[in-house]
């Protein structure tokens, strides 16, 4: 049952991580206000959620316990649909098509013991290029 159908337009993410047998709310960070339409994890870094709101995009660095919005660029829009595909997560938004962010690596390493003296984060991503990509198919196919 979608909640908003009854006036109620708070988020409702739970976590287990007994099998169900007990479950925790986990939406700190996200407004009361802001409904939840999806939420996935990143296949290749365990704890990195993504969750799309009727406001917009969050990120989870800690399996949940707290919420970031990531914006960059994206306007108030519901996003219905997240997938994550090698290293680029692509949002589905209801009436604005679709966005997406290339290169998540750097989220992934968000949270690990890497860091400087000050605290700071260090965090490496793919070579940069410059101009389109070309793929290039093998002689065989």
């Amino acid at each position: 049952m979608k909640k908003p159908l009854l006036e109620d337009f708070s988020p409702y993410l739970f976590r287990t991580h007994d099998f169900g047998r007990t479950w925790t709310k986990i939406v700190t960070g996200i407004p009361a206000n802001d409904y939840t339409h999806v939420v996935r994890e990143d296949p290749t870094r365990r704890g990195l959620l993504y969750a799309g709101t009727q406001h917009g995009f969050y990120v989870s660095l800690d399996d949940g316990d707290h919420w970031q919005p990531l914006k960059n660029g994206l306007p108030d829009t519901p996003v219905h649909d997240i997938w994550v595909e090698a290293s680029d997560v692509a949002i589905a938004t209801h009436g604005r098509g679709f966005y997406i962010l290339e290169d998540v690596a750097p989220l992934r390493q968000c949270g690990a013991p890497v860091t400087t003296r000050d605290g700071g984060a260090i965090c490496s991503s793919r070579p940069t290029r410059r101009g389109p990509r070309i793929r290039r198919r093998s002689p065989t196919g």
